[in-house]
């Protein structure tokens, strides 16, 4: 009963929104869905958003980077040979902009303050947003 009253309530909202129903129960997948996107993990929430919203891709990258991103991070720290890390933070995000070359390439240029092991470091960050690879990255020990 209590799964047939959270369904009604969700079947209410309006048809020209974006629904999305967050679950993991699997029942869900086998009733009847015209305008309601059912999701069941973090990655497809994501990832529907970047499909249905007008979020650019810098955007979307700069969030990765505030969401400690592992991958992303994991990147970041082999680039830099650190070695092992038993922590990495983003603490702050300085600066980004978009720099466009004669090829209509298009970088995405971050400036962050990253915590590695309890240590500020000020990073930054060429980002290829055409091909989605982090393409280089600087740092140096962060003062305020």
């Amino acid at each position: 009963l209590k799964d047939a009253l959270i369904w009604e309530t969700v079947k209410q909202c309006d048809e020209k929104e974006l629904i999305i129903f967050v679950t993991n129960d699997f029942d869900y997948n086998k009733v009847e869905k015209t305008n309601i996107h059912i999701c069941s993990s973090v990655a497809e929430v994501k990832s529907l958003l970047l499909e249905e919203m007008p979020i650019t891709q810098d955007i979307a990258i700069v969030n990765r980077l505030l969401a400690n991103d592992t991958y992303l991070l994991d990147r970041i720290i082999s680039e830099c040979e650190f070695g092992t890390v038993q922590s990495i933070q983003v603490e702050n995000i300085l600066r980004s902009d978009i720099e466009t070359d004669e090829m209509e390439r298009k970088t995405l240029r971050i400036v962050c303050v990253i915590n590695v092991d309890n240590t500020k470091y000020q990073f930054t960050l060429q980002y290829d947003i055409n091909a989605n690879e982090l393409i280089d990255v600087a740092y140096k020990e962060y003062s305020e």
